[in-house]
């Protein structure tokens, strides 16, 4: 009630003192707020809260007179800044945590709106003490990655003692112990532990099963030198163990990173405080959720505000955020197709050629004019179950077949017997719900007693649930017999207000156990955890086997198969997993079928009639008062009429007690509605998906080019994956359709997890299209929706994707969310960096075969990927032989992923394998992407279709590394004559140049020069004037460098340790591979992007007077104008982008693979430059050499940090390094694996024996 100007100087006062409290809970406290249409929290800083506090003081009431326009100017840009900065920071933070595969809590979660803990302080008072004025916000100069407090670098009290008590505290903070068994903690530490011990991040990093073994060690010898290096040591042990938890694809990154950043930030406290640099704070206690603070909602203004019920205050559903928007949606125009439109003249032919379809029906016909014979889609399988010989292989009869056309029912698209608009189906303003306004419906449905006994439990029910829940999760994760019972339910009890790590189910819905899977999919059970075939393409729709074995395997929807053909509804596998002691006293049968009523009133009943309430589609009141009407005028006797009835008024009288905002429902656009009277059969075909087609590489120009004009993560998804069969002569491929422009009414359809219809790709008539056929019986007011099957890796897209279907199924997010490194454990073992680039150079050397032919043939790549070799377009030898050896690794990964899978207790036989199916799908549809682009690259005028990478002859190894001008061994020898010689040597002598100095200056006998000159650099120089006859001999000859060169060192005292490292390195090399330097830079013609279309905000309220419509054109038109030279529009291609692109072949989100790719070879293909050995001004000491030394021991195929002396220069483009060796012994069995004698010698190597080399 207060002016908004005094209300934002409050907030902004209350965000500053407890900036602290909020920056400690961002991590592991999520909260549903009073209002669904809060605004989620935004981290700050303390320095941008304090400029927002200075801004907002200008106000004392809304219109003072002394507030001039500038001030409201300055103080809107200073809100804006600031709201801008907090944006990035968390995009970033995003980015960072982002990478792991997320169950259906975790997904939900995502999804949920967060309470700011200012809020919660205004309302129920603080949930511990204030920071003291003074002491706001983070001190400056301190950086935000460091969580944790600022420690006086040589404090008086770090001693022995006090690391024996750090030893101690973390030893407990991570044990089960009691406190009583730790005897010898001082009075503080033991206060210190008591309050920490239980805290959520130390049970976090209890339940991840971190130790940190080797800071206590070192804490307990007492070896940190100061609390600084301890405090590394510390947040690099938490950081390890996150890392080796997360290899467990099924685990919420962002949660137990946000564990072990709050344990490393309550360390550090604990350190201030054993220390004595401040006084203790107060340790936060348990988080608090919003239906224990018991918010209060205030249903009409001016009216007294009541308590939520317990069914709202607990609903963590995710909302769709932001400002309630009660208008439709302005329908987006297009051009209506009759067929796929071609856009680009250049693309035409070889669009054709992959819309062609050798395959041909030949059905006897007695199977294809009864609709009962025509059988089912399914989505299990993939296809149809269909007595029809053609129907059951995705095909339409034709001419070859001995059925009649005229009677023929499976013709169809060929006959173009689509849907008529106005007569069988209506566009119509669709509005949707999330799946918090469908909880809250549905809750109120069953309170109503109308679809059954239903018991509405009190808050202290859920929560006895929630503890339950959580205890078994937790016991679980435990494994049976281990750890403390007691110390289990201490646990549970922490996590009974929150979301339980791992795969804990929703307070209403306990997850099913795995056995269940089968009867799940046969809607028998109880519905599986969500999750989704990891994939790296951007969101867009799919439409086959990617798609179908998604829905399979992964148990997303299990929607069941429908054979019966006159059913009205599907059936639904409803949640059954409620363990006797969530179960009511009703019993749990009778619970379901009450949920499985009210949901079937929701979907069937409720939904149509609020999509007929046109333009006033978001009051729920109108849409309710339609079904009490409709009811009440039924006939009494009419039982689902009465039922109907009691439902809608006790929805209505929730409705009414609570206010409209916990019972939002919002536009979808325009949707397609069945107008038919008896409505549509199953299999009855709607109409083409149509639209614009694009190749592979063409799309993905496309969605590059709009991400970096507009910025925007979340694309338009009228886009759908045409995925050619793999039983079709030519093979599987690709092709991208667009039917954002142009299109068919298909395209209009709106999304649902628990769809009635299916997109498909048929064979009709020797061309290939994506048909949408309805899945069952669509009933007359009832919506037409699919599941568009999207996925993506992006966490800010899938959070804005919310999906409003308002089925008992949906996900939260039309979206299915995975990290760049879902299931990828295999290709992080097996098919590596340096793996894959020895596949490239094996390629380029070995030549092609029958079992390579064979195996291209059982992954279904053929002449469309893969080109004729009839008309001269088949790919070069080399690309078809690392096709092959691609799709080898895949054959290794499925055997092992799903072995994986199955040691991981969370998958059963059937379903890993499914799941490895799945991965193995996903892979090969990289496959032919990543094909498509490689021949585009050569088809260019002028280009070389030589391999990116090909192994270098033995000559040319020791011409490289001894024999050359310009080889290592003489770059060496520049190097050291320069730090050891250099009145000797001028700074711009070339190596060869130097050994000629210095073999005169051995060969004048002059005295002097000779004393000024170490005898052993003369002695290398003689030596590199000789000649290696051979790659074995060179490696041989720059050993025994390395060694003089050691010798030299430690004579000196130092400085030359660096290059004798890297001489060991390169002497240690067998396999040399070279780049090649022939590939042509080029530019690809403009992308067909209508720029004014891209920037005209298409969700202007639809209620704009013509004035203001022409006002956004026109700024739309200033927007395109301005954009039109821009970069992104006309993508360049790099000589080593083929290298990059089939380096990374299994993700197509990156979109420059040659800056990739120089990241990526750094230290581990691409061996350090030599010259960067001397580096001027830098000390190559023991701090340097161990990372190294332990980076090519524990991470030999990753790149090196950066920040270190170390420089990538290679002109030569001669790559190689042991750690390739070791990669090559692992994908070939050739030899044996160098690094541990590589290690062995670097380790076992005479160091000089000065400050900084002391500690080995």
């Amino acid at each position: 009630g207060m002016p908004l100007a005094d209300a934002a100087a409050e907030v902004a006062e209350v965000a500053a003192a407890t900036l602290e409290t909020a920056a400690s809970r961002a991590q592991d406290e999520e909260m549903r707020p009073a209002d669904p249409g809060s605004r989620p929290r935004q981290s700050v800083q303390g320095d941008d809260v304090g400029q927002m506090v200075k801004s907002c003081r200008v106000f004392q009431s809304e219109g003072a007179p002394q507030v001039t326009p500038e001030q409201l100017k300055r103080t809107r840009d200073d809100f804006q800044s600031l709201f801008a900065k907090a944006e990035r920071a968390r995009v970033r933070s995003e980015e960072a945590l982002m990478g792991y595969f997320l169950d259906p809590a975790d997904l939900g979660q995502l999804l949920v709106v967060e309470v700011d803990q200012a809020i919660i302080d205004a309302r129920m008072g603080p949930a511990r003490e204030r920071a003291p004025p003074g002491r706001r916000g983070r001190k400056r100069g301190v950086p935000q990655e460091a969580r944790r407090a600022s420690v006086d670098p040589t404090p008086s009290k770090w001693n022995a003692q006090t690391q024996s008590q750090l030893c101690l505290l973390i030893t407990c903070l991570l044990g089960t112990a009691p406190l009583d068994s730790y005897g010898s903690m001082t009075k503080l530490t033991r206060k210190l532990a008591s309050k920490l011990q239980f805290t959520g991040a130390c049970q976090g990093m209890q339940l991840i099963g971190a130790t940190l073994g080797d800071v206590r060690g070192a804490l307990d010898a007492g070896r940190f030198v100061d609390p600084d290096e301890f405090l590394s040591s510390v947040e690099t042990a938490c950081k390890e163990s996150v890392d080796a938890y997360l290899l467990d694809p099924g685990v919420r990154k962002g949660k137990v990173v946000g564990y072990a950043d709050s344990f490393v930030k309550a360390v550090s406290q604990a350190l201030v405080d054993l220390l004595g640099l401040a006084k203790p704070k107060k340790i936060k206690s348990n988080s608090r959720t919003a239906a224990e603070l018991g918010f209060y909602a205030q249903a009409v203004p001016g009216k007294p505000a009541v308590k939520l019920p317990s069914s709202i205050a607990f609903n963590k559903e995710p909302f769709r955020q932001g400002a309630w928007r009660k208008t439709p949606f302005k329908p987006r125009p297009y051009v209506r197709l009759e067929e796929y439109d071609i856009v680009e003249e250049f693309a035409r032919q070889d669009i054709a050629l992959k819309l062609r379809s050798e395959k041909r029906g030949s059905c006897s016909g007695a199977h294809c004019t009864d609709r009962q014979d025509l059988g089912h889609y399914s989505l299990l399988k993939g296809g149809f179950v269909s007595h029809c010989d053609c129907l059951s292989r995705n095909m339409e009869c034709s001419d070859a077949c001995a059925c009649d056309p005229s009677s023929c029912l499976n013709r169809a698209v060929s006959n173009r017997n689509a849907v008529r608009i106005g007569v069988d189906v209506e566009e119509i303003d669709s509005w949707g719900m999330d799946c918090y306004t469908r909880k809250n419906i549905h809750d109120a449905a069953l309170e109503s007693q109308a679809f059954g006994s239903h018991t509405v439990e009190d808050r202290a029910t859920v929560a006895s649930q929630a503890a339950a829940r959580a205890e078994r999760a937790l016991c679980a994760d435990f494994g049976s017999g281990d750890g403390d019972p007691t110390d289990i339910a201490g646990r549970a009890r922490d996590l009974a207000t929150g979301p339980a790590l791992g795969r804990a189910g929703r307070p209403e819905e306990p997850q099913a156990p795995q056995e269940d899977h089968a009867a799940s999919c046969a809607g028998e059970g109880p519905t599986l955890p969500v999750t989704a075939t990891p994939t790296t393409l951007p969101a867009s729709r799919t439409t086959t086997k990617i798609a179908d074995i998604t829905t399979d395997i992964t148990g997303i929807t299990c929607i069941t198969e429908i054979t019966d053909t006159t059913a009205i509804t599907a059936t639904r596998a409803i949640p059954t997993s409620l363990s006797a002691a969530d179960a009511p006293a009703g019993g749990g049968q009778a619970r379901t079928a009450a949920r499985q009523a009210a949901t079937e009133w929701i979907e069937l009943v409720l939904v149509p009639a609020i999509n007929k309430q046109g333009s006033e589609g978001w009051d729920l009141h109108r849409a309710l008062d339609h079904v009490i009407d409709r009811a009440s005028r039924a006939d009494p006797r009419d039982v689902e009429a009465a039922t109907s009835l009691a439902a809608a008024r006790a929805v209505k009288a929730k409705l009414d007690l609570v206010g409209a905002a916990y019972f939002r429902l919002h536009p979808k656009g325009v949707g397609l509605v069945c107008k038919r009277e008896n409505g549509l059969p199953p299999l009855t075909f709607i109409e083409e998906y149509l639209g614009e087609i694009h190749l592979p590489w063409r799309w993905f120009e496309l969605q590059d080019a709009v991400k970096k004009i507009t910025g925007s993560e979340l694309p338009d998804f009228y886009n759908i994956v045409l995925e050619r069969p793999m039983d079709d002569p030519a093979g599987y491929d690709v092709l991208f359709v667009d039917a954002a422009a142009k299109g068919a009414v298909a395209s209009r359809m709106s999304h649902s997890c628990a769809p009635n219809c299916q997109a498909v790709v048929m064979s009709c008539n020797g061309r290939l299209t994506i048909a949408v056929y309805t899945l069952r019986h669509v009933r007359p007011g009832e919506e037409l929706t699919f599941d568009y099957s999207s996925v993506t890796e992006s966490e800010k897209e899938f959070k804005q994707a919310i999906c409003l279907c308002g089925t008992q199924k949906c996900r939260g997010s039309y979206l299915y969310f995975t990290g760049s490194k879902a299931f990828m454990q295999i290709l992080l073992k097996r098919h590596n960096f340096l793996h894959r680039q020895v596949l490239l150079a094996r390629a380029a050397s070995e030549p092609l075969n029958e079992t390579d032919e064979a195996r291209l043939c059982k992954f279904g790549l053929g002449s469309s990927c893969l080109g004729s070799r009839k008309d001269g377009t088949r790919v070069p030898a080399w690309l078809e032989k690392w096709t092959s050896m691609i799709c080898e690794y895949l054959e290794i990964e499925e055997t092992s992923l799903k072995e994986e899978l199955v040691s991981m207790k969370r998958y059963d036989e059937a379903t890993s394998l499914a799941e490895a199916k799945g991965v193995v799908m996903n892979r090969v549809q990289n496959i032919v992407i990543t094909l498509d682009k490689i021949r585009m690259v050569l088809k260019q005028p002028n280009q070389t279709d030589e391999p990116p990478l090909r192994l270098i002859t033995d000559a040319q190894v020791a011409s490289y590394l001894w024999n050359g001008p310009t080889s290592v061994a003489k770059r060496l020898l520049r190097g050291s004559a320069l730090l050891v010689a250099p009145s000797f040597v001028a700074v711009d002598s070339s190596p060869q140049q130097v050994v000629s100095i210095l073999v005169n200056c051995k060969e004048s006998g002059d005295d002097e020069t000779l004393s000024e000159i170490p005898e052993t650099l003369l002695r290398l120089a003689l030596s590199a004037q000789s000649v290696a006859t051979s790659a074995e001999e060179a490696r041989d000859k720059l050993m025994d460098f390395s060694d003089n060169l050691r010798e030299l060192d430690v004579v000196r005292g130092g400085g030359m340790t660096a290059a004798a490292d890297l001489a060991v390195l390169y002497a240690s090399t067998k396999n040399w591979i070279s780049a090649s330097r022939d590939y042509k830079t080029f530019a690809s013609p403009k992308v067909p992007i209508n720029l004014e279309d891209l920037f005209l905000n298409r969700e202007a309220d639809a209620e704009l007077n013509p004035e203001d419509e022409g006002r956004l054109v026109t700024a739309a038109q200033l927007k395109a104008k301005k954009h039109e030279d821009h970069p992104a529009l006309q993508k360049s291609y790099r000589p080593t982008y083929v290298w990059g692109q089939l380096s990374n072949w299994f993700k197509q989100t990156v979109n420059d693979p040659t800056a990739s790719l120089s990241a990526d070879r750094r230290g581990c293909l691409s061996l350090p430059d030599i010259d960067s050995a001397f580096k001027t001004g830098y000390n190559y000491l023991q701090k340097d050499r161990n990372p190294m030394l332990e980076q090519i021991e524990t991470k030999p195929d990753s790149m090196w940090r950066p920040g270190t002396m170390w420089q990538f220069k290679n002109d030569a483009k001669c790559y190689g390094s042991p750690m390739l060796d070791k990669a090559w012994h692992e994908v070939t069995g050739e030899g044996a694996d160098p690094m541990p004698g590589v290690l062995r010698r670097l380790r076992e190597a005479k160091l000089p024996s000065v400050r900084g080399w002391d500690v080995q």
